[in-house]
């Protein structure tokens, strides 16, 4: 919520919206001018019991070097410069109440804050480059591995909307592969990107969804014209419901898949070619409308999901695993760092996309084991045996 500069408005009335909340809830961002100074807003704050962080001689140093870098070295530009924003030391950027925290953090202007978030990333990115990836409505639907590529997708300043879907809390067991702790158990995992986020940059939009991806509210989710969808939720039905409206409107799927030590990255470019079939097509037409439609068992989905990952692409340990689950473990491995490097290629994934570069529908893979030239260490009957056990796991199940 943007309060707006006004003549009238008062320490009283700023005061008044600066109320706590247990979870996330759209910041208050207090445009700094005549009429609302900092220290009107560092009053208000005091009033309401609300903690303030103002660091803003920080930001002026930050834009010295931003616009003077042949003269970072020069003692009398930089006090120049530093005296002239003094000038404006009371009047500059934009305060922001973060209603979790019940803090009021004053940051630079919209376009400085992005200049001087992104800065680093220049001239690896070109500023033409960067203003493209700024200006894009992204949805990432499930946020374990789609908080990974959320994260890197804000560290390269993409994005000025953001749309989230998931319906799960934090646990403990996800902090392997989540930046959370027990401050955010409990929580939705949708209050804890958007946190994130907001705190990243308080002025991109953001849409949540904390029921996750449903078949009463993808069309909600789709009006809002992503130009990219983020598939990382582990519902296998769902995950076809959002190709199927991602290639109703023509809109690039992006899913990333850790598969213990390797990323799996697939591409489908709805967007620029109208032959591209669901999941590259590793599945029948037939079965992916019996997805969409809800008419596929559960049993039918576990084999499914194994089809999509591809035998290729899974380890006889992750196999194992499989059958394990709601047996000797609660759910399937996933690693940290595997998750992080499946983010970050996502995220550059869409990047590339973007700036228009030739990405075409498929499949990609990578691990660090390839890179550094490792051999497994499970021969072919360790395979065989773990998938006449992943088989037998399966009948079991369909036989309760």
């Amino acid at each position: 919520m943007s309060i707006e500069a006004d003549s009238h408005i008062t320490i009283a009335d700023m005061a008044a919206q600066l109320q706590p909340s247990d979870g996330w809830k759209e910041p208050v961002m207090f445009g700094l001018s005549e009429h609302i100074t900092q220290p009107m807003v560092a009053e208000a704050a005091r009033q309401s019991g609300a903690g303030v962080v103002d660091e803003v001689e920080v930001v002026f140093d930050s834009l010295f070097k931003l616009r003077y870098p042949d003269k970072m070295h020069d003692g009398d530009a930089k006090a120049a410069f530093m005296h002239e924003q003094g000038a404006r030391r009371n009047t500059y950027g934009t305060s922001v109440y973060f209603p979790w925290l019940h803090k009021v953090v004053r940051y630079a202007d919209e376009a400085d804050h992005y200049a001087l978030t992104t800065t680093r990333n220049q001239n690896a990115i070109s500023l033409t480059e960067q203003d493209t990836l700024r200006e894009q409505t992204i949805l990432v639907a499930g946020l374990s591995v789609g908080s990974n590529v959320d994260d890197a997708m804000m560290r390269l300043g993409m994005g000025n909307k953001r749309i989230y879907a998931d319906m799960d809390r934090i646990e403990p067991i996800n902090f392997n592969r989540m930046d959370a702790n027990m401050s955010n158990a409990g929580g939705l995992k949708v209050d804890l990107q958007a946190t994130k986020t907001s705190l990243r940059n308080p002025y991109l939009k953001q849409v949540h969804f904390p029921e996750g991806v449903t078949r009463d509210n993808i069309e909600a989710i789709f009006a809002h014209e992503p130009g990219v969808v983020v598939d990382e939720v582990d519902d296998i039905a769902i995950k076809a419901l959002l190709r199927l409206h991602a290639k109703w409107r023509g809109i690039p799927v992006l899913m990333g898949t850790d598969v213990d030590r390797k990323s799996v990255i697939d591409v489908e470019r709805y967007d620029i070619d109208k032959r591209t079939v669901p999941f590259d097509g590793r599945i029948s037409p037939a079965q992916f409308m019996a997805l969409v439609d809800g008419t596929m068992s559960p049993e039918e989905q576990r084999k499914l999901t194994l089809k999509i990952v591809g035998l290729r692409n899974v380890s006889a340990r992750m196999l194992s695993s499989a059958a394990g689950i709601g047996k000797t473990l609660s759910g399937m491995p996933q690693l940290g760092t595997t998750a992080s490097t499946t983010g970050n290629l996502v995220a550059e994934t869409a990047a590339a996309i973007f700036l228009g570069q030739p990405v075409k529908s498929g499949r990609h893979t990578g691990s660090v084991k390839k890179i550094l030239g490792l051999k497994s260490a499970e021969g072919p009957l360790d395979f065989i045996r773990a998938l006449q056990e992943f088989a037998h796991a399966g009948k079991a199940s369909a036989a309760n």
